[in-house]
């Protein structure tokens, strides 16, 4: 290996950069004793019973050697000259402006996306409000169950509103593989939800006073649910985006 590779993703936040999957994994790689912190000092510990493997030593020794002379100061000045972006909260200095002041409807997946990078789609749309359309807003996926969810968000000045009754059971979903499948489920779906449905009046009075973005897990929107309700929204003269 010749160069660094990047291993996580980053959200901009009261010092700069900050990762959640990172001190995540951290606080594995400790209880694991992988990694040891002393005064505000990670040191990796040659030796345990279970070592990390040799590709993931190798990612550790790539990232961090070319840091072995910088003092905290100078850590800081170039990040936030290489990345102002992430500057934008920052309680040391801010390098870029950032503000929300823009309304409307988007839709996102989390399939495939860490805590971080959702996060940071979010803020990078400047979004006010994540409207989570689960049913069952419970993931396997590290920070995006509900309780969790809300609280990272709360962490960047986004709030969280979960409304189940626009989700989708999870039985009616099972055994669905081809898009035609999908689609004839969407079809009763639609059905049930009706043009006058309370909740799509909600989602569109809480779009046109703020920038809101509507939450399930597919990446792709023609197998979620999201789309037909993007799709009874656009009918009502109203755009909406996937992001």
């Amino acid at each position: 290996m010749s160069k660094r590779i990047p291993v996580y993703d980053f959200v901009p936040y009261k010092f700069g950069p900050f990762s959640f999957e990172m001190y995540h994994d951290l606080a594995k790689f400790k209880g694991k004793e992988y990694v040891r912190e002393n005064n505000e000092t990670i040191h990796y510990v040659d030796g345990p019973e279970e070592q990390l493997d040799h590709v993931a030593e190798e990612l550790v020794r790539i990232n961090l050697s070319h840091l072995d002379d910088w003092d905290e100061r100078r850590l800081i000045q170039e990040i936030y000259k290489a990345y102002p972006e992430y500057t934008i909260f920052s309680q040391i200095e801010k390098r870029q402006s950032y503000d929300r002041d823009e309304t409307g409807i988007l839709t996102i997946g989390y399939e495939g996306l860490t805590i971080d990078s959702f996060i940071n789609k979010l803020i990078q749309n400047k979004v006010e409000v994540l409207v989570d359309i689960r049913k069952n807003p419970i993931s396997r996926r590290y920070s995006f169950s509900k309780t969790r969810l809300r609280e990272n968000l709360a962490r960047f000045g986004i709030e969280y509103e979960h409304i189940p009754k626009l989700g989708i059971d999870s039985h009616e979903r099972k055994g669905l593989v081809t898009l035609d499948e999908y689609q004839r489920m969407f079809a009763r779906y639609k059905g049930r939800l009706g043009s006058k449905n309370p909740e799509l009046g909600h989602i569109l009075d809480l779009g046109l006073n703020h920038k809101i973005a509507l939450m399930c897990y597919e990446a792709d929107i023609r197998y979620c649910h999201r789309g037909v309700i993007s799709d009874m929204i656009r009918d009502g003269g109203i755009g909406v985006a996937n992001i």
